[in-house]
């Protein structure tokens, strides 16, 4: 009989350990956690989303600017052509950098979706108990680094984005220096 106690109590303590092993329901300290996050994900990709007019408005105003001053019909007055040569120059890469930064910028929309909807999978599981309560806080900080890149890398876009429109004014501004536009040569 002292046998049968003993494994009983061994059985009932092996599936409890198993049971606290496997998780439960989050902590409040967690999912307050969990819901600020949400909602700062939440602003984060709504903001990435409207980035892409502030994109689109300075590569449009950009290239009008640069087709105007630095276009196919723009000639380098007499005794300019380096420093028109230059500023064409210029004006190409300035194109070239905004085509990358959309390129990029493409590229992490699309991220963040996947990362959207994997959260989504994640923080319902979560709340669940599904996840391991020592998982939790690590998964915690996993998500806010994720979501630190992508406000650090919005910033780093709206300033280089900044930089190369007022580099193109510049250019614009110059070039009605140094050329004049509607004139073949």
């Amino acid at each position: 009989m002292k046998n049968t106690k003993f494994f009983f109590y061994l059985a009932v303590t092996g599936v409890m350990a198993i049971a606290a092993c496997k998780g439960g329901k989050p902590d409040d300290k967690v999912l307050a956690e969990m819901s600020q996050f949400e909602a700062d994900w939440g602003k984060a990709a709504s903001d990435l989303k409207g980035w892409e007019a502030t994109l689109s408005a300075a590569m449009t105003a950009t290239k009008s600017c640069l087709d105007s001053s630095c276009g196919e019909g723009a000639v380098c007055k007499k005794g300019s052509e380096g420093k028109c040569d230059t500023l064409k120059a210029s004006c190409k890469t300035i194109q070239a950098d905004l085509e990358a930064a959309k390129e990029e910028y493409t590229k992490a929309v699309a991220a963040n979706e996947a990362d959207g909807r994997a959260w989504t999978e994640w923080a319902e599981k979560a709340k669940k108990g599904e996840v391991e309560a020592a998982d939790l806080t690590k998964a915690m900080d996993d998500w806010n680094r994720k979501l630190n890149d992508l406000k650090s890398n919005m910033t780093k876009w709206d300033d280089g984005v900044k930089a190369l429109t007022e580099k193109c004014k510049a250019n614009c501004l110059d070039m009605k220096a140094y050329c004049e536009t509607g004139k073949k040569p």
